[in-house]
């Protein structure tokens, strides 16, 4: 029957579902905050201490991460080897192991009992390794990179989920973010300290889940999803599953290298999550309109694309068991590219200035690396050509890059701009010249008739909606009634009218424009009559623009299947006719 919905409506409070989401996703970013804010002190405290060469694990084995020029690596020291004993002492986890590298001192050398593989067993050798401070640049790559990314992620998470807390989206991203942000901090306490391992190998398994969980529930969710909503939680499962058996190798008393498989298939599990979550994007990609959640998920498969192609090499040869060394500098600065992606994706049709800021930004980014390359070419060509010593600290020189800066800075940023705009905004509206032109068109057009196609016109132009209607107030009943429609049939226009008193009346005067479809299916706000949703669904409005005098709402502007494109946001605003 039309006008039904299949969708209960949103409840006045929220259910103990509802609830429980809130006290988990508040758990985990809790969580993050304080993980984020103990590392760097456990951090700065295991360097004090004299660095044996190898990175190790909980279990005193050697991690496969090295640096260049380290003793322990240079010495021979390898995963999957284990240190039994330093200098004639027993070291069974880091607590011990620190006391006996501070009392030998950095430049003195140690001997160590090192368990290691002989063919199909296990036998022990002898190994005298030099101690050494652990170098800066590494520090840089094996701490700070990823624990600023990580800082990005939590940041991205809060910011989305503050905003877009009652969406799935949202709750999702930020699941995903917080315990992203967790995996990051506790990483190079997995190799140093210990005192995160446990929270660590839990975030494994979580991190797939929630990435998978994200891809079913968003740019949009497919119909099984709708049909049956507790299968979108289907992922935990495994992940739970996962995450015990991990946790109870990591401290296995007769085999301290049990962990390894677990840690294994919790790494392939995370790139089952990122199949499923790039199969869904491609499915949403492909599939015919709403055309709002393919611009989503196009611009969430570039951002993956970028960040974790080379990740999922990574996981792939640890999967595998090929021992393919872990490059900060190679695998962490492309990981930045997803969240901002899903954030601009989620946010990006509710923040009105969103595609500004990223516009600006990517423009004054290349502006910034572009300007830096120069001076360094500068420096270097001046420094060949005149055989100047330090072309840096001459003031003539610099006054001469600051005046090409002041001279062509301006022209140089247009440019760039135009190119940002080109590449990434090709598709946009000028919404502003739009209004202006329509504006001047009002003081010639007298029949209302030709004014309302026109409007009508123009926004399915900015909006590229199929259908479009204007409800205006007919002064003689009263009443809110169609006036003008495209792609609605007349007996349909006929039939719609609005009495003062309807909810979809009170909320436009009240609230503004009003969305009746949401990324996650149909939806109405609480409190609208069965008669009032039959007769939306019968114009098919997805979207309602509420038209202002100073005195009161004369009407509202309804749109269906808009492919909103970038600088379309504009006309969510409430209109009011000069």
């Amino acid at each position: 029957m039309p006008g039904q919905m299949s969708v209960t409506p949103q409840q006045a409070k929220p259910d103990l579902w509802a609830r429980c989401v809130k006290v988990l996703l508040i758990s985990a970013f809790t969580l993050a905050i304080v993980v984020n804010l103990i590392v760097p002190w456990l951090a700065w405290r295991w360097t004090r201490a004299p660095f044996m060469g190898v990175l190790l694990e909980h279990t005193m084995v050697v991690s496969d991460m090295y640096g260049h020029g380290w003793s322990g690596r240079l010495a021979g020291l390898a995963s999957p080897d284990r240190i039994l004993e330093v200098n004639g002492q027993a070291v069974p986890n880091a607590a011990e192991l620190r006391p006996v590298l501070k009392a030998a001192g950095p430049g003195n050398q140690v001997t160590l009992i090192v368990e290691g593989q002989d063919g199909e067993g296990w036998s022990q050798r002898q190994v005298n390794v030099t101690l050494m401070g652990f170098p800066s640049r590494d520090f840089i790559s094996f701490f700070w990179l990823p624990y600023l990314i990580g800082l990005i992620y939590l940041a991205l998470g809060l910011w989305v989920y503050y905003l877009k807390r009652d969406t799935r989206g949202g709750q999702s991203f930020g699941f995903f973010c917080a315990w992203s942000a967790i995996f990051t901090a506790s990483f190079f306490d997995l190799v140093t300290t210990h005192h995160l391992v446990p929270l660590w190998t839990f975030s494994l398994p979580l991190i797939a889940a929630s990435i998978a969980h994200l891809g079913l529930v968003f740019p949009t969710e497919t119909t099984l999803i709708k049909r049956y909503p507790p299968l979108r939680l289907l992922p935990y499962l495994p992940a739970l599953a996962l995450a015990a058996w991990a946790e109870v190798a990591l401290f296995a008393l007769r085999d301290p290298r049990a962990y390894f498989t677990p840690w294994r298939w919790n790494y392939a599990y995370i790139g089952l999550g990122l199949l499923i979550f790039f199969a869904l994007l491609l499915y949403t990609r492909l599939r015919p309109p709403p055309g709002v959640a393919r611009y989503q998920a196009r611009i969430i498969l570039l951002g993956s694309i970028v960040t974790f192609t080379p990740l999922m090499f990574w996981i792939a040869s640890a999967t595998l068991q090929l021992k393919t060394p872990f490059q900060p500098f190679l695998y962490y600065p492309p990981l930045i590219a997803f969240p901002i992606c899903v954030a601009y994706a989620l946010l990006r049709y509710h923040l009105l200035d969103v595609d500004l800021v990223i516009s600006r930004g990517l423009t004054y980014s290349i502006l910034t690396i572009g300007v830096t390359a120069a001076y360094f070419v500068l420096i270097g060509l001046v420094s060949r050509l005149f055989a100047i010593a330090s072309p840096a600290s001459n003031p003539f020189i610099l006054a001469i890059f600051v005046l090409f800066l002041v001279i062509f800075m301006s022209p140089l940023r247009d440019r760039v701009q135009l190119l940002v705009d080109s590449v990434f905004y090709k598709n946009r509206k000028d919404y502003r010249s739009i209004l202006q032109d329509f504006s001047r068109a009002l003081t010639t057009i007298l029949d209302m008739p030709y004014l309302l196609d026109m409007l009508v016109e123009r926004v399915r132009d900015v909006l590229h909606a199929e259908r479009a209607a204007i409800i205006l107030l007919d002064q003689r009943t009263d009443f809110y009634i169609s006036h003008k429609a495209r792609g609605v049939s007349k007996q349909v226009m006929q039939m719609i009218r609005f009495s003062k008193e309807n909810q979809v009346v009170r909320w436009l005067a009240e609230k503004g424009p009003l969305y009746l479809h949401g990324e996650e299916g149909d939806s109405y706000p609480y409190g609208f009559s069965v008669e009032e949703k039959a007769r939306l669904e019968a114009l098919g409005v997805v979207l309602c623009i509420p038209l202002y005098t100073k005195e009161q709402l004369i009407g509202w502007l309804g749109a269906i299947d808009w492919l909103v494109g970038p600088g379309s946001q504009a006309v969510r605003r409430p209109l009011q006719p000069g």
